[in-house]
């Protein structure tokens, strides 16, 4: 609870006199922010990710013993699968240049980190230990994270994980959104055929309540639960809601705006990490090629090297302006790996010696700003109540 106690401390120390200031007086308020202020907006939106992450353990880990008092000492893990906090590190609010300028520690240690994606780097110890630093050690191959074991579980009997799902969201609820889990072949054909909606023959079960552990857990932490009916011209959507929804994540942003104004307002610092860049080159001969940012703001690394590893197998769109690799370039995977490292080590003390990073991260911090301010109010509500819910939460699981 560490990260989400400092958010928490962070919003008491502040009190009635907000981070934003008591009046704007109309004016932008990202215009005038001072970079501190607009970097700690920055570490509360990416904590408020943390406090999901919290609450949804604690939800887990109640429902649990909620279960486990009904008399089931097996589960349904992926139902009630926690998240480890520990090996995530939040990131809602992050910065456009991180997928290709390394800090300069990472850079000579894994460069770009594009080596790890080539064919031979396939099931070595070294790139698993790279994608485990970067993903977190839930990270299993390409195919994605890890799930839980659930092998346990599904070797029960059809009645067994009826029953448990039954006792977890109450009859009603479990057989409209469950019964695909505990059902036979048989008995879903005959759902099918009995509960078959008259519009687009789509299978309506309706929304009914949740009920058993499920709602006694919605209950002890939110109150009782919400049914939402969102119109649109292509239908109705109903669900039931409960645990209270951060701004940032029901607040509507035109993300797409955000990169091209962010580059818009550091060019000059763009200009001098390409000057950097071409002086590092022709120093050492490295033929690195000229590069040019994008109107979003970044520079096309990880295309460069997809042309390098994978040569016209490579997924590098033919519109993307990548400089061409230098006739001398290596064709053997470790000069590639070499060269790789050899460009990002360029490319992060470039980064620092310029002033792109820190200017960089300075406007970014102050865009977010002024996007963020204008939820201010919702943000310290939803925190206030979520604080609330997780106290709550400690007092059942501590019994």
């Amino acid at each position: 609870m560490g990260a989400i106690a400092g958010g928490a401390a962070m919003l008491a120390a502040t009190g009635a006199c907000t981070m934003f200031g008591e009046d704007s007086g109309g004016e932008d308020p990202a215009e005038t922010v001072d970079a501190e202020t607009a970097a700690d907006l920055t570490q509360l939106v990416n904590e408020t990710q943390l406090t999901e992450w919290e609450l949804h353990n604690a939800e887990r880990r109640i429902l649990k013993d909620c279960m486990e008092d009904k008399g089931h000492t097996v589960h349904d893990e992926i139902g009630l699968v926690e998240i480890d906090t520990d090996d995530l590190e939040a990131s809602v609010v992050s910065y456009p240049f991180a997928e290709w300028l390394p800090e300069p520690e990472d850079a000579e240690q894994w460069g770009f980190g594009e080596w790890a994606g080539a064919p031979e780097a396939q099931g070595t110890a070294e790139a698993e230990e790279y994608h485990n630093l970067r993903f977190g050690e839930e990270v299993e191959d390409e195919s994605g994270p890890k799930i839980a074991d659930n092998s346990e579980f599904e070797a029960l009997s059809n009645e067994d994980r009826r029953a448990w799902y039954f006792d977890y969201a109450g009859e009603e609820y479990a057989e409209a959104t469950y019964s695909g889990n505990y059902l036979t072949d048989d008995e879903l054909q005959e759902l099918w055929a009995s509960s078959e909606s008259e519009a687009g023959g789509t299978l309506d079960l309706g929304n009914p309540q949740p009920g058993g552990c499920l709602l006694e857990m919605i209950e002890a932490l939110y109150g009782e639960p919400e049914f939402i009916t969102e119109e649109s011209e292509e239908g109705d959507r109903e669900y039931w809601v409960w645990r209270p929804q951060a701004p940032i994540d029901t607040y509507e942003i035109d993300w797409g705006e955000l990169e091209p104004e962010w580059s818009g307002s550091i060019q000059e610092s763009q200009d001098a990490l390409l000057d950097c860049l071409a002086d590092a080159d022709a120093d050492a001969d490295a033929g690195m090629g000229e590069w040019q940012f994008s109107e979003w703001g970044s520079l096309p690394v990880r295309d460069y090297w997809s042309v390098a590893y994978y040569g016209e197998n490579s997924d590098e769109s033919p519109s993307s302006d990548v400089p061409e690799l230098p006739a001398d370039f290596p064709t053997d995977y470790d000069g590639k790996k070499a060269a790789e490292i050899a460009m990002a080590v360029e490319f992060a003390e470039c980064g620092d010696t310029s002033g792109f990073r820190e200017d960089a991260t300075v406007e970014w911090d102050r865009i977010h700003y002024g996007v963020y301010a204008e939820v201010e109010t919702e943000l310290y509500a939803w925190q206030e109540e979520t604080d609330a819910a997780l106290g709550r939460a400690q007092d059942l699981i501590a019994g």
